[in-house]
């Protein structure tokens, strides 16, 4: 209020703020991951994950949503880098990474890959996601 002075008496002016707490501490979740199963999977196939929640778009990086060919988790040191882009849709909740950054990805035929997603992900209060981990191997064999 205005009852608030400086040191030579001028007042504040009023300030009035609201905010909204919140006791959400329930993890965002991976509901359904893409592509999954074995040698059926095209070569052309973009990774993706619907969330059980909206998340933080800025938490969703090349670092925490990877792709590997091999049967081994990736890292950021040993994930598939080159041209590598990741993109959400906030309105279905759903990241893509697309393992060449253009529209013609193309896997290597018969190899099989890990895609991981970190819980450097967060929902938009911070709660972290739960891991998730999954391989497929693309048709051809």
């Amino acid at each position: 209020t205005d009852g608030v002075k400086d040191k030579v008496g001028n007042p504040l002016a009023d300030k009035v703020w609201s905010f909204t707490t919140t006791n959400d501490a329930t993890p965002p979740s991976v509901i359904q991951n893409s592509p999954t199963g074995w040698e059926n999977v095209p070569k052309t196939t973009n990774v993706t994950v619907k969330f059980s929640e909206d998340i933080d778009r800025a938490t969703l990086t090349r670092d925490t949503f990877m792709l590997i060919r091999g049967g081994y988790e990736p890292t950021p040191a040993t994930k598939i880098t080159s041209g590598t882009t990741v993109r959400y849709d906030a309105a279905t909740r759903t990241a893509t990474l697309d393992p060449y950054g253009t529209s013609d990805t193309k896997l290597e035929t018969c190899s099989r890959y890990t895609a991981k997603l970190t819980s450097g992900v967060t929902d938009t209060v911070g709660n972290p996601a739960v891991e998730k981990v999954w391989t497929f191997k693309t048709w051809g064999c």
